[in-house]
């Protein structure tokens, strides 16, 4: 019998993150791009899916101490079902370096 290769796939989530950790201008592009495209479309789901890009980036242990919760709760909060609380998700913005600015439009 010859001997099989074993295939190991791989998130591809994963590989983008540890590439991103290489080069912290690419992961701050990655942060801006993923902001505006959230302001263009208003696609919450994607947004999350982001974040939780940037966040591996970052390293998951390192952000879920920061941000007070567990991984595993991280995770599921950063998934497309994902609906982290905003104590979550502004704490996990400021971990990664993102500073939210509030304004306000009349509906008039």
């Amino acid at each position: 019998m010859k001997n099989k290769k074993k295939v190991i796939l791989t998130d591809f989530r994963e590989n983008f993150a540890k590439e991103l950790r290489k080069n912290s201008k690419n992961l701050d592009y990655f942060i801006k791009d993923s902001v505006e495209q959230y302001e263009k479309d208003g696609d919450f789901s994607i947004f999350l899916e982001n974040l939780r890009v940037a966040a591996m980036a970052v390293g998951m242990s390192k952000v879920s101490k920061k941000v007070k919760i567990t991984r595993d709760a991280l995770y599921k909060s950063l998934s497309k079902e994902g609906n982290p609380s905003s104590r979550t998700l502004n704490a996990l913005l400021e971990t990664i370096g993102i500073k939210i600015h509030y304004s306000y439009q009349s509906s008039k």
